[in-house]
This record gives structure tokens, sequence and C-alpha cells, in this order.
């Protein structure tokens, strides 16, 4: 099974899969080994959610691939170090491979 590719910008990972026959799927993740706490996990998805939300760089709905955002932040991350590094990841999504 391909596992396809990741790539990380501080504080997200980001993986990318190429899916054959389906549009674009978007997945956000805080995982509970890093935040305990339930609502610390939903703040740092949120984050995730609005940060992709509001990028010019938002790959078409017809893009055929599946993309994780995962965050790895402090917990009083600002928007703005998020936002940053959203564009930088979804940057690396229009660049054709090399």
């Amino acid at each position: 099974m391909d596992k396809g590719e990741s790539s990380f910008v501080f504080p997200i990972k980001m993986w990318v899969k190429h899916e054959v026959e389906a549009p674009l799927q978007v997945g956000f993740i805080a995982p509970k080994r890093r935040y305990r706490k339930a609502v610390d996990r939903n703040r740092q998805k949120r984050l995730l959610r609005e940060a992709y939300r509001v990028s010019p760089h938002r790959p078409a709905h017809d893009f055929p691939y599946s993309i994780v955002f995962m965050s790895v932040a402090p917990i009083d991350v600002a928007q703005k170090t998020v936002q940053k590094a959203m564009d930088a990841l979804l940057l690396q999504l229009q660049k054709p491979p090399q």
C-alpha cells in the first residue's frame, strides 16, 4: 500500500496521497498524546481548519488527492503562525514533483 508523501513546516505536518478516482479530501488531526484535554484538541483542529479555509493557495475540489494536516504546536500557538505554515505547505502542493 502506498503511503504517499509527507511534509513538515512547524507547527503542521502534512501527508498527501494520490487518489485515482476520488475528489479532494482533507482531514485535520490533533493527537490525544500531545493534547490531553478535548478542549485543547478541538482548538488545534479549529486553528487548522481556519488556516486552510482562508488560505489563497487551497487546491481545487477536483484535485485528486487526500490530504491530512496534523498539529504539533504548543497549546498557546498564535493563528498567524499556523496560517504561515499552512500557506507554505499548500504552496508545496502546487509545485510540480521533481
